[in-house]
C-alpha cells in the first residue's frame, strides 16, 4: 500500500498524501493436466493378465470353486439380513401364539 509520495525539486520537498490498494491484474496460475502417455498400455496389460488368470484357473480346475466363492461373498450379506429377519419374526410369532393361548 502506498501512503504518501515525496518529491524533491531544487531542495524543496513536496509530500503528496495518497492511498492505493494493490490490484491483482494477473490471473491465478493453472497447472496443465499431465496425461499419462502409457495409460493404454496399462489397460492392455491388465486385460492380458486377466485372460491369463482366467485360463490358468480353467486349466487347473479351480474356476468353478473361485466362481462359487465369489457368488458366496456377494450373497452372504443378503442371506444374513434374511436370517436376522426370520429370527425376529419367528420370536414375534411365538410371542403372539403364547399371548393368544393365555400363557
Amino acid at each position: 500500500d502506498i501512503i504518501e509520495l515525496t518529491f524533491s525539486r531544487d531542495g524543496v520537498y513536496t509530500v503528496i498524501p495518497v492511498t492505493s490498494d494493490p490490484i491483482d491484474i494477473y490471473n491465478d496460475i493453472t497447472i496443465p493436466e499431465v496425461k499419462d502417455p502409457y495409460a493404454w498400455l496399462k489397460t492392455v496389460l491388465l486385460i492380458v493378465l486377466a485372460v491369463i488368470l482366467f485360463i490358468l484357473l480353467y486349466v487347473s480346475g479351480l474356476l468353478p470353486l473361485v466362481l462359487k466363492l465369489i457368488v458366496w461373498i456377494i450373497t452372504a450379506p443378503f442371506k444374513l439380513v434374511v436370517w436376522i429377519f426370520k429370527k425376529i419374526f419367528k420370536k414375534r410369532q411365538k410371542y403372539d401364539d403364547d399371548v393368544g393361548r393365555g400363557r
